[in-house]
């Protein structure tokens, strides 16, 4: 099943390259820190404060962030009232994410059965 958002996204991107007078961007996961943000260009090297260092997709400029050791403006959900990353906002704020976006790396990790966590299932 196709991801209309995040189809729309690429195909956005697509024409923001070609008006560019660059080449088609490879299709990719969308940013990890916000996914918003659009396409990934590329993984990043990532060690979130507290939770061990990991490899994630990132936009082009939370990848720069990520390498001058910025702080990076990252998706928030509201959790008892009070903002938290979206990683670090329990299981409701990664249901999107379970069908669409990181179904592949998350079946990988062992953190869902794609026969029961299909989408339309």
């Amino acid at each position: 099943m196709i991801d209309i958002l995040a189809d729309g996204r690429y195909s956005l991107a697509c024409v923001q390259t070609a008006l560019a007078g660059q080449p088609r961007p490879e299709r990719r996961t969308p940013c990890f820190f916000n996914p918003q943000h659009g396409p990934s260009v590329r993984d990043v090297t990532w060690t979130p404060g507290g939770h061990g260092t990991r490899i994630v997709p990132a936009c082009a400029q939370d990848a720069a962030r990520v390498e001058r050791g910025e702080r990076l403006a990252v998706r928030q959900i509201k959790v008892g009232g009070l903002a938290a990353a979206y990683w670090e906002s329990g299981a409701a704020a990664f249901a999107p994410y379970q069908e669409r976006y990181f179904q592949e790396a998350m079946v990988e990790a062992g953190l869902v059965n794609p026969r029961i966590n299909s989408p339309g299932s």
